[in-house]
């Protein structure tokens, strides 16, 4: 995240978020720059990351529904993490994709 009011962000800023990024993925082994995982809280809270033929299978059978949180990829600007990162699925881009 950078505060573009103080300086805009430029390549280099970029190069090292995305290393940083390519770290968290080895560390953890998982996919940050797939577009097409969705993540959402399960009943007990915890975070879920699937693919979308799996998202949309779930919304079918119910386990996840228009209620369940889900983490929005898309937001573009602090004061939208802050507002509305995680939000009901039917209220997300999410929606089209179940």
């Amino acid at each position: 995240m950078a505060d573009e009011s103080q300086v805009d962000a430029g390549g280099c800023s970029i190069d090292r978020s995305v290393t940083f990024l390519k770290g968290l993925q080895a560390a953890y082994g998982v996919d940050l720059f797939d577009r097409m995982r969705f993540s959402y809280l399960d009943s007990e809270g915890g975070v879920q990351t699937v693919d979308r033929p799996t998202f949309a299978a779930l919304y079918a059978n119910g386990t996840i529904n228009d209620e369940t949180p889900v983490f929005d990829t898309l937001v573009a600007t602090k004061a939208d993490f802050d507002q509305s990162f995680v939000k009901p699925l039917a209220k997300s881009w999410h929606k089209r994709m179940v």
